[in-house]
């Protein structure tokens, strides 16, 4: 069956230039940490030995422009030191955190200058560099782990106009950046050279419509949000269509794979967990009589709204980045086998 919807907005998640430009107006200089119980999360569907169940661990971030404070975060990632690197889009920044969610640093200011951002919407690390989808400024730019500009890796002039809207790094080097505004996906080496693009507008398999976040699995393939269809593509490494998932998902962004090689997605208010077959196994969901699957987790202060970015640390820690509420939410995976 054909999926095709195609309704571009060049803000995903309705944000103006100008709300960009007065973002910093908004005060604030502390770190709220919401430290909660933990709460199981039964299963929908056992799909496999290493179904995963989660434990609220905390949250943190509320609304604001100080130190530890966000405007719509929409990304996550994690170096090899355990460091946290969140996209806080609405104040055009990159913050920096511990683990457990203690403000470290920051790096990035609204512009246009190449070492400013411009609505930063993805970031990935080499374990060398973080680079950072710069969405509204049309780049992939680069910084050191200690938020140093160290350049630009992708930009329109080299690639025709695009608007980089998810970042993966392969164990061999390469960077596999999505385009919402080219329906497509562009790989690149570590130094900004073009690999090969896959991809185009369409409903088909290997076609895209908006594609957002991107992820690599460890058996090799390519994992898109194609947002605009409703749907998961699954893709070999030079793009072509191995499966689809369409099952239960209306608008997929954020994607992060677990080490049983399940798949975490982030789909309206909900957190949609796929086994590697595509088979639905929980769903994380607001309300708690509501006509949706089971099982309900109610986050402390209120449910996810709208979140974007997920990232699975090698501690099975499942970061979140709540959008709508402007704060991250942290989980303990566990697992037990059949």
């Amino acid at each position: 069956m054909m999926i095709y919807r195609k309704a571009r907005s060049h803000s995903s998640l309705g944000v103006s230039l100008r709300d960009l430009a007065v973002c910093s107006a908004l005060g604030g200089s502390f770190v709220i940490l919401l430290f909660t119980g933990c709460f199981n999360i039964s299963e929908v569907k056992r799909g496999g030995e290493n179904s995963p169940t989660l434990s609220q661990l905390f949250a943190f971030g509320s609304t604001g422009s100080g130190p530890g404070l966000f405007i719509r975060p929409t990304d996550i990632t994690i170096d090899l030191e355990g460091f946290l690197y969140v996209c806080d889009t609405g104040n055009n920044r990159i913050q920096k955190f511990s683990k457990d969610g203690e403000y470290l640093a920051e790096f990035g200011a609204f512009g246009e200058e190449v070492d400013r951002l411009a609505y930063p919407t993805a970031l990935a690390t080499s374990g060398v560099f973080l680079f950072v989808a710069d969405e509204r400024n049309e780049r992939v730019v680069q910084y050191s782990r200690f938020g140093t500009f160290s350049g630009t890796l992708l930009e329109s002039n080299s690639v025709g106009r695009f608007f980089p809207t998810g970042i993966a790094i392969s164990k061999g080097g390469e960077v596999f950046v999505t385009d919402r505004e080219g329906d497509r996906v562009i790989v690149t080496d570590l130094t900004g050279k073009v690999r090969r693009i896959f991809g185009k507008g369409g409903g088909r398999a290997g076609d895209f419509l908006d594609p957002t976040g991107i992820a690599l699995g460890g058996d090799g393939l390519v994992y898109v949000s194609d947002t605009g269809n409703g749907r998961i593509q699954i893709l070999d490494p030079f793009g072509g269509p191995v499966r689809v998932i369409t099952s239960s998902l209306s608008q997929p962004r954020g994607i992060s794979i677990d080490r049983g090689g399940n798949l975490f997605v982030t789909d309206l208010d909900e957190i949609k967990i796929f086994d590697r077959m595509g088979n639905p196994l929980l769903v994380l969901h607001e309300g708690e009589d509501g006509a949706k699957a089971p099982p309900l987790q109610k986050i402390s202060e209120g449910n996810l709204q709208s979140p974007t970015g997920i990232f699975i640390t090698r501690e099975d820690r499942l970061y979140i980045c709540d959008t709508g509420n402007d704060r991250v939410v942290v989980y303990q995976l566990t697992y037990n086998a059949k």
